[in-house]
């Protein structure tokens, strides 16, 4: 009887264990990879121990980054990089595209506008919720259908985190 009890713990014992081996999961699965620049967009403003002048303040990148993402194939990534001292690109809303990868090269930094009238949907409206709890305004990050960003492992300035995502 005891050499039964010995069989079958045994053999459960092997079992749970076959049973752990065929539940692994079998993807392969590889490193991410940055793709290949469509276009590198060069700094233009320059943050001086992480302040922005107060007369940069105005001196947005928006249009050029999604001109740069509107007309970036699929496959492809925008990247935004530093030269010399300038290493920020201040911006209001963008709209991700689906296959575009945003990219933020080492030692820069996406900042969003501290102005709220560009986050506007409406006169007046940023920092307003609607009555039925939807905010009247833009996020910094408008993703379509699909889209997704990547960053070059680069800390972003004031805090911001790279998966700061809204809505459209």
């Amino acid at each position: 009887m005891r050499s039964l009890f010995s069989f079958s713990i045994s053999a459960s014992s092997l079992l749970c264990f076959a049973l752990a081996l065929s539940a692994q999961d079998t993807r392969k699965v590889t490193e991410p990879h940055i793709p290949a620049a469509c276009i590198t967009l060069n700094a233009n403003i320059a943050a001086d121990h992480g302040v922005i002048a107060s007369e940069d303040e105005q001196r947005l990148d928006t249009e050029r980054i999604q001109h740069a993402m509107d007309n970036c194939a699929a496959g492809k990534a925008v990247v935004l990089r530093a030269t010399g001292r300038k290493n920020v690109f201040l911006t209001g809303p963008i709209a991700l595209r689906p296959g575009v990868t945003l990219v933020a090269d080492a030692n820069t930094a996406l900042v969003a506008s501290r102005d709220p009238r560009i986050y506007d949907l409406a006169p007046g409206s940023c920092g307003i919720v609607s009555e039925h709890g939807q905010d009247a305004s833009r996020s910094f990050w408008a993703m379509a259908q699909r889209a997704a960003a990547s960053w070059a492992w680069a800390p972003l300035m004031a805090g911001a985190a790279p998966n700061f995502w809204g809505r459209m």
